[in-house]
């Protein structure tokens, strides 16, 4: 039993269970569904809107209204209350939404950077950007960052913290109590963000 990023439930059964079964289990664990399902709006998932059904997306931890416009005219503004998409096609607005933002989490990332180079013993090798499904960012052995393009679907404060998640590890490859020291050194707060990214 889990809650999607949606906060709907989803049951998994075998494929006989007995539906009587399978209600009574989901009647008994009502209070935790309930639970669960009120702090879910709450997490932000690497997720696209469903163009033909949403009517939002998160920015910097806020969400804002979506408008579609199915035209010739291919563009995309954000006017500080709103996104609006210009486009063809679905897939045309999936590729126009998920171009900006690659690009708002490119600047959100190297502001981040930026403020935190004083404080690193090395420097990444290169810092690059691509979608990830469960992810919101990595550190491969030879120093290279990646952060995932919806990353500025978190606020600020997130997003530090996912940056000096990936810093942290550039001195530290594994999670031990080295990597938590550095990067608490890095950015204050990293051990409460940690948890509210989980």
């Amino acid at each position: 039993m889990q809650i999607d990023h949606r906060g709907e439930l989803i049951v998994k059964t075998p494929l006989r269970s007995q539906l009587k079964l399978i209600e009574a289990f989901i009647e008994a664990k009502s209070s935790w569904i309930k639970k669960h399902q009120l702090r879910q709006p709450q997490r932000i998932h690497p997720v696209l809107p469903r163009f033909d059904e949403d009517t939002h997306i998160w920015f910097l931890g806020r969400r804002y209204e979506l408008s579609l416009y199915k035209d010739k005219t291919v563009k995309t503004y954000f006017d500080g209350q709103r996104l609006h998409l210009h486009a063809v096609s679905e897939s045309a607005f999936e590729k126009k939404v998920t171009q900006w933002y690659k690009e708002q989490t490119q600047k959100q990332v190297t502001h981040c950077l930026e403020a935190f180079k004083e404080r690193l013993h090395t420097q990444p090798k290169s810092v690059d950007y691509r979608r990830y499904k469960r992810r919101w960012g990595s550190c491969d052995r030879a120093n290279n960052i990646m952060f995932n393009s919806l990353l500025s679907m978190h606020p600020p404060h997130h997003i530090a913290y996912v940056v000096a998640h990936e810093l942290a590890h550039l001195k530290e490859k594994h999670h031990g109590a080295a990597f938590w020291e550095e990067g608490r050194r890095i950015y204050e707060p990293f051990v409460q963000y940690h948890k509210d990214m989980l």
